[in-house]
């Protein structure tokens, strides 16, 4: 199972970026006093040191899974509590 990934919250009225997170992450700490040949290659080889949600470049469409959710549960033909299991793989 991949957990590599981006999250991004904004602010929908104004657009401010209220949270980011880019996973795998790394320790910025370790790179003050020199990082070790073998945690820099665990690093390239993970790619923990890409910043997904600034860096990532993904194809348009998430925003019509969350429009097409909202009318989902406003018209009730889902719950909040209702999970979906998607399994179609897109590469």
């Amino acid at each position: 199972m991949h957990k590599d990934g981006a999250v991004v919250v904004l602010n929908i009225k104004t657009g401010e970026v209220l949270a980011m997170a880019s996973c795998p992450d790394y320790e910025p700490g370790q790179f003050l006093n020199g990082i070790s040949n073998e945690k820099w290659n665990e690093y390239q080889n993970n790619s923990a040191i890409l910043n997904r949600a600034i860096q990532g470049t993904y194809a348009p469409g998430s925003i019509f899974k969350m429009a097409t959710a909202v009318a989902a549960l406003e018209t009730g033909v889902v719950t909040p509590t209702e999970r979906i299991n998607d399994t179609r793989n897109i590469s």
